[in-house]
């Protein structure tokens, strides 16, 4: 339709790539609408493609995770840093459009077509690498392939001492880019040089941060971040994107209500690590967060668009972007960075989930239900793998009430009670669970303990409670109304 009428329509279109399509024998390419909002003068320029981002009209790239070839499952953290960090690289030169982190690493771990990778990533050409690491030694693998036609276009092995890690990454950064045949502005060869830090064991802790903070938002994955980035600062306290993965931690553990991070840390670290680089787009977000948690809604904004602005395919501040908006009520928004944020990782089951949520609260029942089943089947895979953990069976819980499976959402709810304890964020997901399961005073009572969190925690919660569609079963149940009375009275000393 879009290719048929696209033309005559006022309305811009962006391009979500192909997709298969059930009863379909060939993939289709997607394209959502976009059309103007109230909330917004201008809209928003997204990037041509919903994985990549676009710095101009020449070659595009993806950039796939480099198999780790070292016989050691622990080292795994050294060959996604080195990939995670050509991916920053090469965005930084304008001549390129690079498929986003998130979008790339999908294909881990997977055998791939390299010209499947092309047709589903919309990319020219297809980065694909190995990394070997013996001791102090390196070896890494690189070869550049035409995504059209499978064609090799340049390949080449490098071997290095770990204390010239910086140096190999450049030279290889800059030998993509001249196979490339793209222009390298002086200033952008500049940035690409611009390691912020010399010292190769803070690069590695940072980078073994980075790869716990990457498998999961649970609570002992973070921590276990949080210490690693602090132990690259100590080794050295220059170190800009240490400091902001300081905040990245402490941001989301300040929506877990973690007693030990506060509202001034994430700003404190984020701010240091602006001091020191004021391009960091995660410490942006980071601030973002922190203000989002506080219910500094205006804030938080202003933050998520600086984020943005200096890089459109963040996945964290697309996501709680999205969020930020869903607090306040603005559901359209939402919807829209909800669907930014699935286009950059479809996998991603919390960004199905608030897409959920959101159509629920703009009625549109048809669009909740394709969202909770996409969501649902997400889940399922992740309960395989994590069978204990309690929020992911609150989230499941609610997405099979949608669905009409009414006992087995039922038996996952009890799980999730049995594995609660007094962690409040689960309890806060089993009253959404309870209450779509009509078991109101159980839903009730799983809110009443919210007001024993921190200020913090309290004034998001609150917030949050007033547009979140899974509690709109209990909107007039007298015990949740006297409860909302109590929570809000506690915000004065919350916000102040």
């Amino acid at each position: 339709m879009r290719e048929h009428i696209g033309s005559e329509l006022a309305v811009d279109f962006e391009d979500f790539g192909e997709h298969s399509v059930k009863n379909l024998e060939r993939p289709i390419r997607v394209y959502m609408a976009r059309l103007g909002h109230p909330w917004r003068d201008t809209p928003r320029s997204w990037p041509a493609s919903a994985a990549t981002a676009t710095n101009g009209e020449g070659a595009s790239i993806a950039v796939l995770p480099f198999t780790n070839m070292s016989g050691d499952p622990e080292q795994e953290y050294f060959s996604d840093g080195i990939t995670e960090d050509i991916i920053t690289d090469l965005s930084k030169v304008s001549a390129l459009s690079v498929v986003a982190r998130n979008s790339s690493f999908v294909y881990k771990g997977r055998a791939v077509d390299v010209k499947q990778v092309g047709r589903e990533l919309g990319v020219g050409y297809v980065l694909e690498g190995s990394v070997r690491r013996a001791g102090n030694s390196v070896r890494i693998a690189a070869q550049l392939i035409n995504g059209a036609d499978g064609r090799h276009v340049w390949a080449e092995r490098y071997d290095s001492d770990l204390e010239d890690i910086f140096a190999l990454q450049d030279e290889i950064s800059k030998n993509i880019v001249d196979a490339l045949l793209v222009r390298l502005l002086a200033k952008e060869l500049v940035a690409i040089t611009k390691r912020g830090t010399d010292n190769p064991e803070a690069y590695q802790a940072f980078l073994m941060g980075r790869s716990f903070f990457n498998r999961g938002h649970e609570a002992r994955n973070i921590q276990e971040a949080r210490h690693l980035f602090a132990k690259a600062i100590e080794l050295d306290p220059h170190y800009a994107r240490a400091y902001a993965g300081l905040a990245d931690c402490d941001s989301y553990l300040l929506l877990a209500n973690d007693p030990t991070a506060t509202y001034e840390n994430v700003i404190a670290n984020a701010d240091r690590a602006l001091e020191l680089d004021p391009g960091l787009c995660d410490a942006h977000t980071s601030r973002g967060i922190a203000m989002f948690a506080r219910a500094l809604h205006g804030e938080a904004e202003a933050e998520f668009e600086r984020a943005l602005a200096l890089d459109p395919t963040c996945f964290e501040a697309n996501f709680f972007y999205g969020r930020n908006c869903h607090a306040v009520g603005q559901f359209e928004r939402a919807q829209g960075f909800y669907e930014r944020t699935i286009a950059l990782k479809p996998d991603e089951y919390r960004a199905w989930d608030m897409l959920r949520a959101v159509h629920v609260s703009l009625g549109h029942h048809e669009e909740a239900i394709e969202a909770a089943r996409e969501c649902l089947r997400l889940m399922e895979g992740e309960i395989a793998r994590h069978p204990d953990e309690p929020n992911l069976l609150c989230y499941g819980g609610c997405l099979l009430a949608d669905l009409g499976e009414t006992e087995r959402g039922t038996s996952w709810a009890d799980r999730a009670a049995a594995l609660a304890g007094d962690d409040l964020r689960v309890l806060y997901n089993l009253a959404c669970c309870y209450a779509k399961l009509s078991r109101p005073e159980e839903a009730i009572d799983c809110l009443a303990r919210q007001a024993s969190g921190s200020q913090t925690y309290v004034a998001l919660v609150t917030g949050w409670m007033k547009n979140d569609s899974d509690l709109d079963p209990l909107r007039d149940h007298p015990r949740y109304l006297a409860l909302a009375d109590r929570l809000e009275a506690q915000l004065p000393s919350a916000t102040g």
